[in-house]
């Protein structure tokens, strides 16, 4: 998982074509301040590295996620703050599947039925997964989310990024970026709390590290957002499909999402 506890902006100085360029990098690390630092000036070194042998700034890269950690169920499941101010689970061990648009074939897209809403429609899409071979002895619960359906599945492991959980992610339709950062950050992302434009409530962007005066307007903004949420909940849960599974990453979910109660989703 590419989650870190410290975080460090520092400025580095490189030649570029004879001339000095400043550039800023974010230095990361789960042992400390110090080795954030250094790890900020590896990221220098590394740029100016690229640049002299006139490569792309990117190639191989992986994600970094640069989020405050807020919460840790275990090593393998981490809450982060999102750059909108919604928490977020992070895990390596359990698959969360956002599916906003069901697979409908050219066939069924011409003589399907067309009195099923789009959640209906990926419902049933997710029951034919579910029921597949290859899906046998899988724990799927089933949520209902403001755009679409979200599923939690548990019973096997799929690492992310893995041949295996690209295909199971194509197969349950999930959004091609996600699995792209799935692969890229080596970890399942579920959002926990509501979208502040879903409540009418004015963004603030998150950024991290932040300066003193930066937390202090964020603090400020966390109280109205905390209200605010109160109101709503992310996801309903709606059905279990294949074997029965709870353990403490679908509880901590359930009881921060608000799947079991009656609200209006955001």
């Amino acid at each position: 998982m590419r989650l870190y506890r410290y975080w460090v902006k520092e400025t580095a100085t490189i030649p570029v074509d004879g001339e000095p360029l400043e550039i800023h990098c974010y230095g990361h690390s789960n042992d400390s301040i110090a080795r954030a630092k250094d790890n900020a000036l590896e990221q220098a070194a590394a740029v100016q590295k690229k640049i002299e042998e006139n490569r792309g700034p990117r190639g191989a890269y992986e994600v970094a996620i640069r989020e405050e950690i807020i919460d840790e169920i275990d090593r393998h499941n981490i809450i982060s703050r999102n750059r909108y101010g919604a928490l977020v689970l992070n895990s390596e061990n359990v698959v969360f599947v956002d599916i906003d648009e069901p697979r409908i074939g050219f066939w069924k897209r011409l003589f399907g039925n067309k009195n099923r809403s789009k959640k209906q429609q990926m419902l049933v899409m997710i029951e034919q997964q579910a029921s597949r071979d290859a899906y046998d002895g899988l724990g799927i619960r089933v949520y209902e989310t403001r755009a679409g359906m979200r599923l939690i599945i548990t019973g096997r492991k799929y690492t992310a990024g893995s041949d295996e959980s690209q295909k199971l992610l194509r197969d349950f339709n999930a959004d091609p970026l996600y699995a792209v950062l799935c692969s890229k950050q080596q970890c399942y992302r579920a959002r926990l709390t509501p979208k502040p434009y879903r409540m009418r409530l004015k963004a603030h962007r998150f950024s991290y590290p932040r300066t003193e005066q930066e937390q202090q307007a964020v603090e400020q903004w966390l109280e109205t957002y905390a209200q605010a949420s109160d109101r709503f909940a992310t996801c309903k849960f709606v059905k279990a499909l294949g074997r029965p599974s709870r353990n403490a990453v679908i509880n901590y979910h359930d009881n921060v999402t608000k799947a079991h109660e009656s609200m209006t989703l955001a």
